[in-house]
């Protein structure tokens, strides 16, 4: 699909950051979503996470030395990925 994921929300407790988003349905032109992928960074590290098509949400580890993470979320499907939702969470969020 030519469009990110939606309705994009973030829980940070403790520890833990808990991404959610909307379901992306492929147009009738578009290859159907086979899954998402969740890009997470912070300084010198990069972490990739492939979800199936029925999740829409993830738990990731806030690490306590940064101040903040960078998450992408994108569709993935037999026609390629999608346009990312970035979206950046402090531990303050």
């Amino acid at each position: 699909p030519n469009r990110p994921p939606g309705n994009i929300s973030t829980e940070t407790i403790g520890s833990k950051v808990t991404l959610k988003w909307s379901h992306v349905t492929a147009m009738h032109n578009e290859s159907a979503v086979l899954g998402y992928k969740v890009l997470y960074k912070h300084e010198d590290q990069t972490v990739i996470r492939f979800l199936d098509k029925t999740k829409t949400s993830v738990s990731l580890p806030m690490p306590k030395q940064y101040g903040y993470v960078v998450l992408q979320i994108r569709t993935c499907s037999e026609g390629g990925d999608g346009p990312a939702h970035e979206i950046m969470v402090s531990q303050d969020s």
